[in-house]
C-alpha cells in the first residue's frame, strides 16, 4: 500500500517539479487532473469569490457542451498549454515581481521552479480568453465523442 501511494505522489507532484503546463488552468495534460482553484489564474491577484465563480461557470457551461455534443473526454493541447504559459511569462516580464525573492515565485520551496505563475493580466482580459475558447468550440483543447455500438 505504501508503494501505491508513493506513485500516486510522486505521479501528481513530478510534473509540478518539471515543468509547469496549464491551459487557461484547466487541465494539466499529463496527470489528467482537472484544476479550479490552483496556479496560472487570476484568481490569486483578484477577489477570489469573483474568480471562482466564473470558473465553475465555465466549467458547468463546458460539461453541458460535452454532453449536449456527446463528448468523452476533453484534454489541453500541448500547444494550447505552451501558448498560455508564454502569455503568462509575458505579462509577469512587464512587471517587477520576477526581481523579488518572494513564494509567488516559488524562493519558499526547495527545487521549485522559480516562475510567477498567477495570471496578472486581469480577470476582463482572463475572462475573454476563457470565453474566446469556448466560443470557439473549445480552441485548444482535443475533444473525444464516446464510441457506440
Amino acid at each position: 500500500m505504501k508503494q501505491f501511494y508513493e506513485e500516486l505522489l510522486k505521479d501528481l507532484f513530478d510534473p509540478f517539479i518539471s515543468t509547469l503546463e496549464t491551459t487557461c488552468n484547466r487541465n494539466i495534460s499529463s496527470t489528467k487532473w482537472k484544476i479550479i482553484y490552483s496556479n496560472q489564474n487570476a484568481i490569486f491577484i483578484l477577489i477570489k469569490s469573483s474568480s471562482i465563480e466564473q470558473h465553475l461557470d465555465w466549467i458547468t457551461e463546458c460539461l453541458n457542451y460535452l454532453r449536449k455534443h456527446q463528448i468523452d473526454t476533453i484534454e489541453a493541447t500541448n500547444e494550447a498549454e505552451d501558448a498560455w504559459i508564454n502569455q503568462v511569462n509575458a505579462i509577469a516580464n512587464e512587471t517587477l515581481v520576477n526581481t523579488a525573492n518572494s513564494w509567488y515565485l516559488g524562493a519558499n520551496v526547495p527545487r521549485k521552479p522559480r516562475i510567477f505563475m498567477p495570471y496578472a493580466g486581469g480577470i476582463v482580459p482572463y475572462r475573454q480568453k476563457c470565453d474566446h475558447v469556448a466560443a470557439n468550440n473549445y480552441e485548444g483543447f482535443q475533444l473525444k465523442k464516446i464510441t457506440t455500438k
